[in-house]
């Protein structure tokens, strides 16, 4: 994607771009975020600041937000040959992979988008097939159903209790919070998590403010008081944060005998959020348990990376 702030050598960048080897979606800056909410997202991003005299290095703050990337998405900035060092330190500060100066760097704009489209393409196909969820480094779906495949084996197999919770706001949309509470609250809730449960716990992530608890060796009341102690102390950070307490509830499945209910991992875990959407946003109840007679045909478990 070329994103032009500005800049004069579109037309040049596009001859030292041949068009078998790259499809260039040319955008301006101001238009770049609407743009990105209609097409997929690019594989390398260059950014045109040529013939600008000033905020350089605002340009690259925030770029790929702007189209829609992330910190992965390769950024090479294009300035002009009188740029001063700290017009290069500047734009290098602030996430480009690269910086080339106009006319005599456009001769390595090609090899250097093949390297650095090819180590993207790399990065996202092991980000594809992880089991971490990379910002923090907790199960993500993928990997929490493939632990919970050993797990539930194990406690059907010795007619073990088990239990399972999801927690999050009661609607799958966004809370509401700004990005900077989004990511306090997620970091809260996490430390919370895992402070509370035992090692032998599964903790995984579901989505931006959705998270699961698979525990082990634990039935109905068990997990009724391990949500409880979860709730109670995230909602005692959340305060002394400033960010509004009883945003999370919680829906959980818990059953006495895996073997007796046979049910599968994705199947405990759709039940769990299950109960979870069955909450009403309005009521005070935030801690709900599945039962069959809830309709869980509305509850999603998404594979995320």
């Amino acid at each position: 994607m070329l994103v032009s702030a500005g800049g004069t050598v579109a037309e040049q960048i596009h001859r030292h771009l041949p068009p078998e080897a790259f499809r260039v979606d040319q955008v301006d800056l101001p238009t770049a975020r609407s743009h990105a909410a209609r097409t997929t997202r690019p594989d390398a991003i260059v950014l045109d600041s040529t013939g600008i005299a000033t905020d350089l290095v605002d340009r690259c703050r925030g770029i790929r937000e702007a189209v829609g990337a992330d910190d992965t998405t390769p950024l090479v900035t294009l300035l002009d040959s009188g740029a001063g060092r700290e017009d290069r330190f500047g734009c290098l500060r602030e996430g480009s992979w690269d910086v080339l100066t106009v006319p005599d760097g456009l001769g390595e704009l090609p090899l250097k988008l093949s390297t650095f489209s090819r180590m993207k393409r790399e990065l996202d196909f092991a980000q594809a097939t992880s089991l971490l969820d990379p910002p923090t480094q907790i199960y993500n779906t993928r990997g929490l159903l493939l632990r919970a495949e050993e797990v539930v084996a194990v406690a059907a197999r010795y007619n073990h209790p088990l239990s399972c919770v999801v927690l999050g706001p009661a609607e799958a949309e966004d809370a509401g919070l700004s990005d900077v509470d989004a990511r306090r609250l997620t970091d809260i809730v996490i430390s919370t998590v895992r402070q509370t449960c035992r090692n032998s716990d599964l903790v995984g992530r579901l989505g931006p403010s959705q998270f699961a608890v698979i525990a082990p060796e634990t039935g109905p009341r068990a997990a009724w008081q391990m949500v409880r102690r979860i709730l109670l102390e995230t909602d005692r950070r959340l305060g002394r944060e400033r960010i509004s307490t009883g945003l999370f509830k919680a829906g959980y499945w818990s059953a006495t005998n895996v073997q007796r209910v046979a049910s599968r991992p994705v199947e405990i875990l759709v039940n769990a959020v299950t109960a979870l959407r069955s909450l009403d946003d309005e009521q005070e109840e935030r801690i709900r348990l599945y039962t069959p007679e809830m309709n869980g045909s509305h509850a999603e478990v998404e594979v995320i990376s």
